[in-house]
């Protein structure tokens, strides 16, 4: 009864987070958070320095973990390095020209305007913009002295300590199980929507398929074109199964259209 009772609740749990994906990612931001936190605080009050020194590392503790997400252990360090990076450079760049009003705002500006152009550049380029625009405002806020600039810097560097701890050792990446379960994910979707045809269920279909696309994206197998066709084909004949069942319910025009794209697709 116990592990029934815990399968049903796996099974839900899968079909809220498609491959647990939000669940890991969640969780390592918060364990990174917590460890850089604990760690530069602790730091600060040793040495009776303000607090808001630790807010660099620990601001990026909060955001790299949502973009470090490559499968090969070079392009992970890789990606890491370009965020902290950016993170830096854009935080000391801030920190110098707050001392200069309408020069900082202008470099706000210029900052927000190439994070923009990036969004549609993968998640390395997209978390590089994230960073520098909440950095680069981070030190417009904070305007830390030079002194304090320095220490800043040096004690961020707990932050992809504590990432790269958290990422590869105590929540790794374990891409063929992530996969698993977005394939898993998928057919309790598609099982749910042969029992109760309808747009939600159609639409929770369709982002657990976007999720195992992701999955595949990262492990990128041998047959991943076959299998990307398969997903397309699952999500046409949910689609079509839907629109022959769902007499009783209306469809928006962007459902349509995502259904159609997918069917030229395949």
């Amino acid at each position: 009864m116990i592990a029934a009772a815990f399968s049903r609740v796996a099974d839900r749990l899968l079909a809220a987070d498609p491959g647990l994906v939000r669940l890991h990612n969640a969780l390592r931001v918060a364990l990174a958070c917590l460890l850089t936190g604990v760690a530069s605080i602790a730091w600060t009050v040793s040495y009776h320095q303000p607090i808001t020194l630790a807010a660099p590392g620990i601001l990026f503790a909060m955001v790299a973990p949502l973009f470090v997400r490559d499968a090969r252990r070079s392009a992970w360090f890789g990606t890491l390095f370009y965020l902290y990076l950016c993170s830096c450079a854009c935080f000391a760049a801030a920190s110098v020209l707050s001392r200069y009003p309408l020069a900082g705002d202008a470099g706000f500006l210029v900052v927000m305007f190439v994070g923009m152009l990036c969004q549609a550049c993968g998640p390395r380029a997209l978390g590089c913009a994230m960073l520098g625009v909440v950095c680069f405002y981070l030190g417009l806020y904070l305007h830390p002295s030079m002194q304090h600039l320095v220490m800043s810097l040096l004690l961020s560097a707990l932050g992809p300590v504590m990432v790269t701890l958290v990422g590869r050792v105590l929540v790794p990446t374990r891409v063929t199980a992530s996969f698993r379960l977005a394939v898993h994910t998928v057919t309790l979707r598609a099982a749910r929507l042969l029992h109760a045809p309808g747009a939600a269920n159609l639409s929770s279909l369709n982002e657990a398929a976007l999720s195992l696309e992701e999955q595949l994206a990262l492990l990128n197998p041998p047959d991943a074109e076959t299998v990307r066709e398969r997903i397309v084909e699952v999500e046409v004949a949910a689609g079509q199964h839907a629109f022959a069942a769902g007499a009783g319910f209306g469809w928006h025009a962007g459902e349509r259209g995502g259904i159609a794209a997918r069917d030229w697709a395949a």
